[in-house]
C-alpha cells in the first residue's frame, strides 16, 4: 500500500491522506492520477512524515482517501489505521475513510477501526455545491457520511 501524498484541510481541521490505487473507474474521477497502485511511497516509509504532521494540535480529523482505501487489502489498511491510532494516542482524533463503495458493501472489520466513513461513488450527474452529510461537504448527492455510534 502506497501513500501518494497528504494535505491539511484547514476548513475542517483535517489531515487528508491520499492512497494510490483504484479500479472503480468513476466518470469524472476527482483523482484519476491516483488510480495507479504504483504511485507514491510505501506507507511504512511514509510514517515518519505522518508522525510530524500528526504532531500539529490543530488537526482534529484524519481522512484516508484515494485512490480507493477499500482496495488496499485488509492487512495493509488495518495495519495502517493501527499505526495512525498509535501515533495519535494523545489527541484522540477522528479517523475516517472516503470510499466509493456503498455502505452495505463495506466490510465490518473496517467499521471497527474508524469513526466515520463517506460512502458512495462520485456521480457528476448529481453534483451539488452545498450538499452536507453529518457535517461533511460532499461532491454529489448520492454520497453519505456514516458516524460511529449513530449509524453503525
Amino acid at each position: 500500500m502506497k501513500i501518494a501524498g497528504t494535505q491539511f484541510n484547514v476548513d475542517s481541521s483535517t489531515l487528508e491522506i491520499y492512497l494510490s490505487g483504484c479500479t472503480r473507474g468513476c466518470v469524472g474521477c476527482h483523482n484519476p492520477e491516483l488510480q495507479d497502485f504504483k504511485i507514491g511511497t510505501q506507507y511504512l516509509e511514509y510514517m515518519p512524515r505522518l508522525t510530524y504532521q500528526l504532531s500539529r494540535p490543530f488537526v482534529s480529523n484524519i481522512s484516508i482517501m484515494g485512490g480507493e482505501p477499500l482496495e488496499q487489502g485488509r492487512v495493509n489498511l488495518e495495519d495502517f489505521i493501527r499505526h495512525l491510532r498509535s501515533y495519535d494516542k494523545y489527541y484522540k482524533r477522528n479517523i475516517g475513510i472516503f470510499t466509493g463503495f456503498d455502505f452495505k458493501d463495506v466490510p465490518p472489520w473496517v467499521l471497527q477501526h474508524i469513526d466515520f466513513i463517506k460512502c458512495g461513488a462520485y456521480d457528476e450527474n448529481l453534483l451539488s455545491d452545498n450538499y452536507i452529510s453529518n457535517g461533511i461537504k460532499l461532491a454529489s448527492t448520492n454520497q453519505r457520511v456514516y458516524m460511529r455510534g449513530a449509524d453503525y
